[in-house]
This record gives structure tokens, sequence and C-alpha cells, in this order.
């Protein structure tokens, strides 16, 4: 069973890593060493809550939203380190 989940997260980070990255390169603007750590970041969130996230009607959105919100969080926590 384990392994069929794995099999699955595989296929759909093979599948999406490219989307998400082109979506982390507008959020960073253009900062690829930030958007390839956001993409790595966010499938290891997605991946830590695959047996859930794929039963969810669609997985590529969820994950879309966690890469949003790890961005923003990101964000926050460095504006207030600033302060």
């Amino acid at each position: 069973m384990k392994r069929r989940y794995e099999e699955e997260f595989m296929a759909f980070a093979a599948a999406r890593s490219a989307p998400l990255f082109r979506s982390a390169c507008v959020l960073t603007s253009g900062d690829v060493r930030l958007a390839e750590d956001l993409v790595q970041d966010t499938l290891g969130r997605t991946y830590a809550n695959w047996r859930k996230i794929a039963q969810v009607d669609d997985p590529a959105a969820y994950t879309h939203t966690v890469l949003v919100r790890t961005y923003s969080v990101g964000c926050s926590e460095l504006l207030r380190r600033r302060r």
C-alpha cells in the first residue's frame, strides 16, 4: 500500500514540477534558486500528506495553494526578522 502511494506521488511530482516551478518563478520575481527551493519545500510538504491530498478532487490545485502559502509565510517571516 505504501509503495503505491509513493509511486503515485512520484508520478504526480514529475508531472507537476514544471508548472510549480513556473509559478514559483513568478512569485519570486525570477529568482531561480529561490523558486527551486520553494518547489522542493512544496513537494516535501505534499509528500508528507500525500495520502490525504491524493483523495481531494484536484491535487494539483491543492499543491499550488501549498506553494503560494509557503511563499507567503516565508515572506512574512522575512519581514518580521527585518523589523
